[in-house]
């Protein structure tokens, strides 16, 4: 019931325009029960985490994030994953990094990559989309070297 339910619900986004899809965590501890039991964001550059999704939000939950290019003719987005308590992603457990890739080269600040980040039937994933409809956007985990 639940696989249905996943795939379902990747179909139902896909038809939303949002092209790529990958889960994070596919059995999550912080995605069992009726809420979320730690925030889930990204790694800023400060070192501190940016919650996404919030820790008791009743699950399922998801979130809008949209990401804009910083220099011109960027075809790609890095972006690190956590979840945990802690302000700090050093103390927070690492989901991964990320890239947003296959961009439509464009003057810095013009693409608009929108990022749907959710947790439902105990996993995290994340999914995808060219705001402008210029491109097809993929995600791939970056294995640590």
């Amino acid at each position: 019931m639940s696989r249905y339910l996943i795939l379902l619900m990747i179909y139902f986004f896909s038809c939303a325009a949002y092209a790529a899809g990958i889960i994070v965590e596919p059995d999550s501890p912080v995605a069992q029960g009726q809420t979320l039991s730690e925030d889930i964001g990204i790694g800023m550059h400060s070192g501190e985490m940016n919650p996404i999704l919030f820790m008791g939000c009743e699950l399922p939950c998801r979130q809008v994030q949209t990401f804009s290019t910083a220099d011109d003719d960027q075809e790609e987005i890095i972006i690190q994953l956590f979840r945990g308590r802690s302000k700090y992603v050093k103390d927070d457990t690492g989901l991964g990094t990320y890239q947003l890739s296959g961009i439509y080269p464009q003057k810095k600040g013009k693409a608009q990559i929108q990022v749907l980040f959710g947790v439902s039937d105990g996993r995290i994933w994340l999914m995808a989309s060219d705001v402008n409809g210029y491109a097809d956007i993929n995600i791939n985990k970056v294995e640590a070297r």
